[in-house]
């Protein structure tokens, strides 16, 4: 079982900047997060789910959020 990541792990695992995080976040195209009173992580599960989704966008041309049509239930 992977364990889950901070921020920080994750956006070194992506290859992105803190900054660019916080912006996808504002955006709506972050992972979605589990927070554990103060701390937040990010599951396996969620940032698989983000790359899938990532992969999807990247199809469609699409550098933001994808449609809402487009996202898994």
């Amino acid at each position: 079982m992977r364990a889950s990541e901070t921020i920080q792990q994750f956006c070194e695992a992506e290859g992105i900047s803190r900054s660019q995080y916080y912006a996808m976040r504002r955006d709506g195209w972050a992972p979605a997060e589990a927070w554990i009173g103060r701390l937040v992580r990010i599951t396996p599960e969620a940032h698989d789910q983000w790359r899938r989704q990532r992969e999807r966008a990247a199809e469609l041309g699409v550098r933001g959020a994808l449609p809402v049509s487009e996202l898994s239930p």
